[in-house]
């Protein structure tokens, strides 16, 4: 048990959270801005479509749900779910290509930054990639009059708080799986039941009641419900827990693929030499 404890212990130190983890980012964020507009395309094209083929072509037959227009309704849940799906697909399959399948990981033994602290560089650049998607769907939202700038804020600390869960989920993913093929399709695996199921396009009331307490205490849903509710402080404040809960997950899971991810990389390493 004592042997177990120690090789554990050093991947939860605060050691990973340091300046030095700012250069994965720069890095990430420098090649991003080689093809700004089309990586921009990218992560804005699935969500627009989404929003545009159910927002308003189901609009006919749903005018309303609870009071607030359909097209509305689901451009809330789709900027939540663009958070998610951003996120852990960036924390899983970029870790994964960069590190695990290729060799850049040959490169870490030279340099003067920990491991730690460049997965948390990756884990930061996927929550900025996150919050960078689901801005550009709000910029895009305000101009058709669906949202109103002063709405942005509660809705960005929504998708921040998404993006760090599925952010430290993705980068669990990524010490799991064995190719990168796989890592796309363990994601998709958790991403689609979560968009179909968790109150994007209709109100949970109207899934199975095993399935609605499934999915009602699992983080997209709560989002959702956040920043659909126009009394957004109070209904954070009641859900202040279940923030700290996940924020408090993320930390360990993303702790725990430090672990994991470290000692492939030591394999690796050593397989090379």
């Amino acid at each position: 048990m004592q042997s177990v404890l120690k090789k554990i212990k050093p991947a939860f130190e605060f050691k990973a959270f340091s300046s030095k983890s700012f250069s994965s980012l720069e890095t990430n964020l420098h090649v991003f801005l080689q093809r700004w507009f089309l990586n921009s395309f990218e992560i804005l094209i699935q969500p627009l479509l989404y929003f545009l083929a159910f927002g308003f072509g189901l609009e006919k037959w749903i005018p309303n749900i609870g009071g607030m227009p359909y097209h509305e309704y689901v451009f809330f849940g789709i900027v939540a779910a663009t958070a998610m799906s951003t996120a852990l697909y960036e924390g899983s399959q970029g870790v994964y290509e960069k590190y695990l399948q290729g060799n850049e990981f040959l490169v870490l033994r030279t340099c003067p930054v920990s491991f730690e602290q460049i997965l948390f560089g990756e884990f930061l650049w996927s929550v900025f990639r996150s919050i960078l998607a689901c801005s550009l769907m709000m910029i895009i939202g305000s101009s058709i009059d669906v949202i109103y700038v002063v709405d942005f804020m509660p809705l960005l600390f929504s998708c921040l708080w998404l993006s760090i869960i599925f952010s430290s989920l993705g980068l669990l993913l990524a010490s799991l799986v064995d190719s990168y093929a796989k890592s796309f399709q363990y994601a998709s695996l958790i991403v689609i039941p979560l968009l179909l199921f968790s109150g994007v396009f209709f109100p949970l009331e109207r899934l199975p009641s095993g399935l609605s307490f499934l999915f009602n205490v699992l983080p997209l849903h709560s989002a959702i419900e956040w920043v659909r509710n126009k009394n957004f402080i109070d209904t954070w404040a009641v859900s202040s827990g279940t923030v700290l809960i996940y924020l408090l997950v993320s930390y360990l899971l993303f702790n725990i693929a430090a672990l994991r991810i470290s000692k492939s990389l030591d394999l690796k390493t050593e397989d090379k030499l």
